[in-house]
């Protein structure tokens, strides 16, 4: 599948899950726009949350879980395999 098939389904299920009245959990990707976010995840309360507990200058939830428009593997992934595979693995050292 390639990414723009990818991110179509993916925002096929945030579209069916506002449809149904639900929130969508925010540990999968995440294709909505920042408006649509904010519409969908109270932006009054959050930002109160953020001000209450000093967190304002800290990357938002929506920076956090939006997706970019390209697959990326996490440098912690990257860092994983090569550990693995590479010579990098304590494994080795033994």
């Amino acid at each position: 599948m390639d990414f723009g098939e990818f991110k179509k389904k993916n925002r096929d299920i945030e579209k069916t899950v506002k449809e149904l009245g639900g929130l969508k959990w925010l540990y999968a990707h995440t294709y909505y726009t920042e408006e649509e976010f904010r519409n969908i995840y109270d932006r009054l309360e959050y930002d109160a949350l953020r001000t209450k507990y000093h967190a304002e200058t800290l990357p938002s939830i929506y920076q956090k879980v939006r997706s970019k428009d390209e697959f990326q593997k996490s440098n912690a992934t990257k860092g994983f395999f090569s550990a693995i595979i590479g010579k990098t693995s304590l494994l080795s050292t033994r």
